[in-house]
Formats: C-alpha cells, sequence, structure tokens
C-alpha cells in the first residue's frame, strides 16, 4: 500500500491544519492514498476528494470536503468492502481504481452519488436528540450540522457526567466509525474554557434492541435498558475529532455518553462539536434511489473490534467508566467528585 503525503490535499485548502479537522482525523485514523480537486456539484466551489484505506479491515473509504467559512465540511464520507488505490474527478463524475486490481468504479453527481443536504443522500433524514440542551442555540442537532463553530452544550447543573447524544439513523446501517469533535470547537480558547469529553461510551442499537416500532413498543419509553454493547473509547485533551470504531450491522440508534470529563477553565458545560456517522455502502449502490427504504447494502460480516476498545453490558453504570481516573484526578471527574 502507498501513504500519500497529506500536503497534496492541503494544497488546495491553504494547509492550516485549523482548517481542517475532518482531513486531520482521516489522516490520522487511517492510510490515505490519493486526492483529487474538482466541482463535481458544479457550484463554483471545489471539491477536495480523497480515497484512503483502513488498515485494520481492509476497506476503501471515500472523504469529499468543500470549505465553507473558511473551514472544510464534509460532503460525502463512506466506506467501502475492499480498499482503493487512485482517487479521480472530471467534471461532474468521480471515480475510484480498486486496490490490487484494474477494476474501477465511476459515479455522475446527481445520477450515482449525493451530497449532504440532498435528500437522496445515504443520511437524509438523520437526527439527534439529548437527555439535556443548554440553550436552544446549542441543541442537540448542532451535533449534526457539519459546521464545528457550533455545538451541542448538555443543560445538566455540574459536569454533565451521565448526559447523552443520541443518533438515529434514518435506516438500518452498517456503521464502520463514529467521528466525534469532542468540545467547543469555536476556538482552541473556547475548547478548553469549557468541559470536554475524557471517557465516552458509544452505544449502537439496532431496532431489535429499540423494541417493535409496528406495535408501538419502545424500550426506553418503558424504561428498560437493553440493547447492544457499549464501546469505551477514551479521547485526548486537544481540539478534534477522534474515531471511534464501531463495524456492526443494522444500526438505527447511535447512543453517546459521558463517562468522565476534563474540566473547563471557565464553564461546566460539556461540548460536542460535531459528530461524523461513517456508513459502510456498496460500490454500485452509492445514492439512495428516490422512494427507498429498508437497510443500506452492507457486507453481512462486522469487522473485529480492536483490542484498545472494551465493550460493557448496557446496565453498567456510568460509575465503571470513571473508575480508573488518569494521573491525580484533579483535571477529570466524576459526579461524586464534583
Amino acid at each position: 500500500m502507498r501513504a500519500l503525503t497529506v500536503v497534496l490535499l492541503l494544497a488546495g485548502s491553504h494547509g492550516a491544519a485549523a482548517e481542517t479537522p475532518w482531513l486531520d482525523a482521516v489522516s490520522e485514523a487511517f492510510t490515505i492514498v490519493d486526492t483529487a480537486q474538482g466541482d463535481l456539484n458544479k457550484n463554483g466551489i471545489t471539491e477536495n476528494a480523497l480515497c484512503y484505506v483502513d488498515d485494520v479491515t481492509g476497506r476503501g473509504g471515500v472523504l469529499v470536503l468543500e470549505k465553507h467559512d473558511g473551514v472544510e465540511r464534509p460532503v460525502f464520507h463512506t466506506q467501502f468492502a475492499g480498499g482503493c488505490d487512485k482517487i479521480k474527478i472530471i467534471q461532474d463524475r468521480l471515480g475510484i481504481q480498486y486496490q490490487g486490481g484494474d477494476k474501477k468504479q465511476v459515479w455522475q453527481y446527481g445520477k450515482d452519488l449525493a451530497f449532504a443536504g440532498d435528500a437522496r443522500h445515504v443520511l437524509a433524514g438523520i437526527k439527534a436528540t439529548a437527555s439535556s440542551e443548554k440553550s436552544p442555540a446549542h441543541r442537540a442537532d448542532r451535533a449534526l450540522d457539519r459546521d464545528i463553530k457550533t455545538s451541542w452544550a448538555e443543560g445538566k447543573e455540574g459536569t454533565g457526567i451521565g448526559e447523552t447524544l443520541t443518533i438515529e439513523l434514518p435506516r438500518a446501517s452498517t456503521v464502520a466509525f463514529v467521528g466525534v469533535y469532542a468540545g467547543n470547537g469555536i476556538s482552541e480558547e473556547q475548547f478548553f474554557a469549557n468541559n470536554r469529553l475524557h471517557r465516552l461510551s458509544v452505544q449502537p442499537n439496532t431496532s431489535q434492541d429499540l423494541g417493535d416500532s409496528d406495535i408501538g413498543l419502545d424500550f426506553d419509553d418503558l424504561g428498560i435498558d437493553v440493547g447492544g454493547a457499549r464501546i469505551e473509547q477514551r479521547l485526548p485533551d486537544k481540539p478534534g475529532f477522534v474515531y471511534v470504531r464501531v463495524g456492526q450491522d443494522n444500526i438505527k440508534e447511535i447512543k453517546l455518553r459521558i463517562d468522565s470529563v476534563f474540566l473547563g477553565s471557565k464553564g461546566d458545560d460539556l461540548h460536542i462539536a460535531e459528530v461524523d456517522v461513517v456508513v459502510v455502502r456498496q460500490l454500485d449502490d452509492m445514492i439512495l434511489p428516490e422512494g427507498k427504504a429498508g437497510q443500506v447494502n452492507a457486507p453481512k460480516k462486522a469487522p473485529p473490534t480492536p483490542e484498545k476498545h472494551t465493550t460493557k453490558s448496557s446496565g453498567d453504570r456510568v460509575d465503571r467508566a470513571t473508575r480508573a481516573l488518569d494521573g491525580d484526578g484533579r483535571s477529570v471527574v466524576d459526579d461524586v467528585e464534583f
């Protein structure tokens, strides 16, 4: 596999790390193998596209970014079975070449490929709800607007430990990763001024985990704590995305829970600026046909979870995730300490 120096893509966006949070995260989590530039949707803005390989599963990935208000935002992000070796943009067509062979795939924008905001995008209709919200300006859906300068902020008194942000997918999908920008994204100063995530639990739920919607049975409404195994992730105390490996099929909902925090220097509200859900598609099915519902096409077998993630049953208490705090515990707190 040939790794690509990220400078090639940054050259099209002036190379400032603060302007490219998604690119920075993808280049850290995966191996970028090629990039391309062009105006696929003919809106006068040059898109930066890249293909990468997940070294754990061998899956390929495609990320397309557009620059708005000085920051590059994703308009398309997916993974697929098999790696990719090359990516190219010619007018309104985006093409990739599979890794280890001469097979190629070409998508035409509007026909085979849809961007975020389009009704035929695979995640069109994605929703977010939260256990609490600080204000209308910090609603749960601010974490899904592809703008790191807006954020969801919890409204619970105290540090926010135990609060949840729930992402509802428009249809059952294979979820490869969930990317989380775990703090206030307005600036580095604001990031450290507010509480940030230290430990995060990610719980992917299938429709069966949630109850039977056909008969009006909702386990959450009944106070029944069931669902998929939680994935625990420790996050660094620095601005930026962290991609959490999920690798599970038929996921309809993803619940993010605050397990422990880094304390802010000025405020105790915890912010999550953005969540990026990366689903798996088949290369010949990158756009959602009009009127199509149900499961997104995806490989049936999920990849193994790496050793760095541990899973807990959904009945575990919050304090289990905060038992082993870093250092002397002065920067990371649980509810009792606060």
